[in-house]
């Protein structure tokens, strides 16, 4: 059957944009009142995906997710090679579970992957469902994950975000009557798999990653949001929102919410920190977006004759539907760690990243300052791990040394 052009053409959009490796200028200091304590300056200490012999090192391809695991392995879920690689803490391959293929314990697509207790759960997209394996690799079962949800409210996507204790999840659902509106916004839930239990613990738009382009479809394109933050524990235990508080400080500044809740969505507890400085949207910044947003438009345009027929100017087309906010929040970024403490990011420009360092425990507060080309996964208290790319874009997993001492 002869599928119509608003069915197919989200489908043929997919055109991912890169950011541009430029020289980047060095940030000045942080000058907000809860950055005033001295950071601490993390060296990198561990260096996986070399063809190493004497280390044993494999080569990644495409990694998406690093976790500290319960045994003290170093996880990692690379979709490129589409298998699960596990790693000593010093760097050496521990070994590989799972891989490419059809059959039980195999991957077609790798999406996301945790632990609950000394379970690992692997999500595959492709194939709609998550596969359980033991820490030493033994494959358990795989499953569909079951999400029952009032139908006429939302809908779910296939996979949740993560699995958590207990038999919960964290679904982000949206209107099953969405439509292309750049501010469609839909519901975070953390639910039950296979209940009716059903609690919402934020509201994000659901156009993040992608422009939506009425009469068209929708566009892989980057884009600024103010939206709440999720930070979902790799061990399935906790998720935190970070938000905007409702009460806002003087102009120019702002504070942050932190809502930590348990795996049945229960709040354990509210912190908020701040006030933090509002960065306006600078012109620069639009104008790199919106080329960017107009090439990926124009490389579609010359694929598909169809959209071709229907848009005539390009630039004019994202610029009607690109909106941006009047200022971006102060923190942009935010991981739960595997020791319990929560990472926030502090915008602040192109160079040094400034991470405020919150430990639900003690109450204590840190500043870390990680290498501008660092993408964090996962920390304890002695490191932060997470991912580089070369000027080849060859990736590789490095552990950062924070320990003060």
């Amino acid at each position: 059957m002869r599928r119509s052009f608003a069915t197919w053409l989200p489908l043929l959009l997919p055109l991912a944009l890169h950011a541009c490796a430029d020289a980047r200028p060095e940030p000045a200091p942080p000058v907000d009142d809860v950055l005033e304590i001295p950071p601490l300056l993390a060296t990198e200490a561990v260096r996986i995906g070399r063809i190493d012999p004497q280390t044993d090192s494999a080569a990644l391809v495409d990694v998406g997710v690093v976790r500290i695991g319960p045994d003290g392995g170093i996880w990692v879920l690379d979709r490129g090679r589409t298998e699960v690689l596990v790693f000593e803490p010093d760097g050496r391959a521990r070994r590989i579970v799972g891989r490419r293929g059809a059959g039980p314990g195999e991957f077609s697509g790798l999406f996301s992957m945790g632990f609950v207790g000394d379970t690992v759960w692997v999500e595959d997209w492709m194939k709609r469902n998550v596969s359980l394996f033991a820490l030493d690799g033994t494959f358990l079962r795989s499953f569909q994950p079951e999400l029952v949800i009032d139908a006429e409210r939302f809908r779910g996507p296939d996979l949740p975000l993560a699995l958590l204790e207990g038999g919960h999840a964290v679904y982000e659902g949206r209107s099953p009557h969405t439509t292309l509106a750049a501010d469609a916004a839909g519901p975070v839930l953390v639910v039950q798999l296979g209940r009716e239990r059903r609690d919402t613990i934020a509201t994000r738009q659901l156009w993040r990653h992608r422009l939506p382009v009425p009469g068209l479809g929708t566009l892989s394109a980057r884009t600024m949001r103010d939206d709440p933050l999720l930070a979902i524990d790799g061990a399935g235990r906790t998720v935190a929102v970070i938000e905007r508080a409702p009460a806002e400080p003087p102009s120019g500044r702002t504070t942050i919410r932190i809502t930590i809740r348990n795996a049945r969505g229960a709040v354990l507890s509210t912190e908020q920190i701040g006030p933090l400085a509002v960065q306006p949207v600078a012109a620069q910044d639009r104008a790199v977006l919106i080329d960017s947003a107009v090439a990926a438009l124009e490389r579609t345009m010359s694929q598909i004759a169809e959209v071709r027929e229907r848009v005539s100017d390009a630039r004019a087309v994202i610029t009607r539907v690109l909106t941006f906010p009047a200022a971006l929040p102060p923190v942009d970024e935010a991981i739960a760690a595997r020791d319990g403490r929560i990472w926030l990011r502090v915008r602040n420009g192109h160079g040094i990243q400034h991470w405020i360092v919150l430990d639900p425990a003690t109450d204590t507060r840190t500043i870390i300052a990680l290498p501008a080309d660092f993408r964090l996964h996962d920390a304890d208290a002695r490191h932060a791990w997470g991912v580089v790319r070369d000027s080849l874009d060859v990736h590789y997993v490095v552990g950062m040394d924070i320990d003060p001492s």
